[in-house]
């Protein structure tokens, strides 16, 4: 008998965390998340996003197995911003059942319609600052950090509930050697010359200001980002959440500003691809081995993912993109990284998506975004 219940408990939440371990068991390019990192994005005293809004945990059991999750979230400066009347759904899996899909996103959005929201936009693991977006293309490899992986059949599970596509995104791959940005070190520094007589920098962040040079590139990343589908502002106490995990596993030369005077106008960050750790840690369990593959498997890592890669509007068609991504493929081949992964890459954001592809980037994966309208007390699901 399929039960959907709010998460409430302590064995509740450990069963909720779980559910993708038990649904992925087996399949080659599932990458399982830290179990510390997970409890922390379900922790309501203490993620940076629960400040200023709200969700709620449903967890599907099966007999009184776990076998379906999801989560409604409730992101009110999002509401405070647009006004649209718009709710989330994240985190979701669901067995190869319909009926228990179908009810896991009725409760989703029932709890949404109670909140008297009118339409409802996933998955989306919170905002679109986070992981976002349904796997659609690219199943045979394993998802680079921080980004989505899940079952084939999800799609369909969507479509047949009546959402309808709202954004598609994509994530390119570059390759040392089929890369333009092998032979642009001549153009860049030709392009800093004439951006230095403009007053404009790039380099390094400063490690030693690190949290002087986080807001900075905090307040560049709301300009950059603010035309964006769905973008709202994102805090200084997440920027600093966020930033705090980042250090620990990227350095000085994978985070690169561009600067005019004390101002940051542009910034690309980047993370050495954990998951290819991660993918070999049993259920994200660092005790007691898995701390000792994380820590000795750093070294076989090779490919990179660009974070964020943005520049603020008036500076863009400078020439800054190109400064900051020939650098950071200098630097990043000199550490050994010989692939990137770009993503996600929103369909609605032209600049990327014709500057990458200029530089050898390749699509490789296609994400998708889905939006259904409800009624306000009901689930708005196709009868």
């Amino acid at each position: 008998m399929i039960e959907i219940r709010p998460v409430r408990s302590r064995r509740d939440l450990a069963a909720f965390i779980d559910v993708p371990n038990l649904l992925y068991r087996g399949d080659r390019c599932y990458v399982p998340a830290l179990r510390a990192q997970a409890k922390a994005t379900f922790d309501r005293r203490k993620y940076p996003l629960f400040k200023h809004s709200e969700a709620e945990f449903f967890l599907a059991l099966d007999g009184g197995r776990p076998c379906g999750r999801v989560v409604a979230f409730r992101n009110v400066p999002h509401l405070e911003r647009t006004g649209d009347g718009t709710g989330f759904f994240g985190f979701f899996e669901s067995v190869e059942d319909f009926d228990v899909a179908r009810r896991l996103i009725d409760a989703a959005v029932g709890w949404l319609a109670g909140k008297g929201l009118t339409s409802v936009v996933g998955p989306e693991n919170y905002t679109t600052n986070e992981a976002c977006g349904l796997l659609i293309d690219g199943f045979d490899d394993p998802p680079v950090v921080m980004m989505p992986y899940n079952k084939p059949y999800y799609a369909g599970f969507f479509e047949r509930y009546g959402f309808r596509m709202e954004l598609d995104l994509v994530s390119y791959r570059i390759l040392q050697g089929q890369s333009l940005l092998d032979d642009a070190r001549e153009t860049r520094l030709r392009l800093e010359r004439r951006l230095a007589r403009q007053g404009v920098t790039v380099g390094r962040i400063d490690m030693k200001r690190f949290d002087a040079e986080i807001e900075a590139m905090r307040l560049a990343y709301n300009r950059a980002f603010s035309g964006g589908w769905g973008f709202v502002p994102i805090t200084a106490e997440e920027f600093r959440y966020y930033a705090r995990d980042i250090r620990r596993i990227t350095g000085p030369e994978m985070m690169l500003l561009a600067k005019k005077g004390p101002e940051t106008v542009g910034l690309l960050c980047v993370l050495p691809d954990i998951n290819q750790v991660l993918i070999r840690i049993k259920n994200g369990r660092l005790f007691p081995f898995g701390v000792f593959r994380l820590i000795f498997g750093r070294r076989r890592i090779h490919r990179v993912r660009l974070l964020i890669f943005g520049v603020v509007p008036e500076y863009r068609n400078r020439g800054i993109d190109l400064c900051l991504a020939s650098r950071l493929f200098d630097g990043a081949t000199a550490r050994g990284f010989d692939e990137a992964e770009a993503g996600y890459v929103m369909g609605d954001n032209p600049e990327i998506n014709s500057f990458l592809p200029k530089i050898g980037g390749v699509p490789t994966k296609s994400y998708r975004i889905y939006r259904k309208d409800i009624a306000a007390g009901g689930t708005g699901r196709r009868s």
